[in-house]
């Protein structure tokens, strides 16, 4: 099963296709594997996995961007939380907001 944070800080984290063998996800449209997420800061939707430290964790969409974390390093940063414990498995573009009509006062 996903490996949990002890092997997460020493250094062995699994790849995204030894994730996806392990659970068997499959893609909807849209969504890509993480590692062709931007970094430079832009805030993205991502799909996580479940809690390696949860029994029958749920996973979720949450809005993240590419930024500083703890000790100079980088990663994923959820939006107004903090990090993720959780795998962060896929991302997808921000849909475009809605927005007044002209006519609108």
């Amino acid at each position: 099963m996903l490996r949990g944070l002890a092997d997460m800080a020493e250094g062995k984290v699994q790849s995204l296709a030894e994730i996806d063998a392990e659970v068997g996800w499959t893609r909807a449209d849209g969504w890509q594997p993480i590692e062709t997420a931007p970094k430079d800061g832009t805030r993205i939707l991502v799909f996580t996995g479940p809690h390696p430290l949860v029994k029958g964790g749920q996973s979720r969409v949450s809005i993240a961007h590419w930024g500083f974390v703890y000790d100079s390093e980088d990663g994923w940063v959820r939006d107004n939380i903090g990090t993720f414990e959780e795998p962060v498995l896929f991302w997808q573009p921000l849909p475009t907001p809605p927005a007044r009509r002209e006519d609108e006062t």
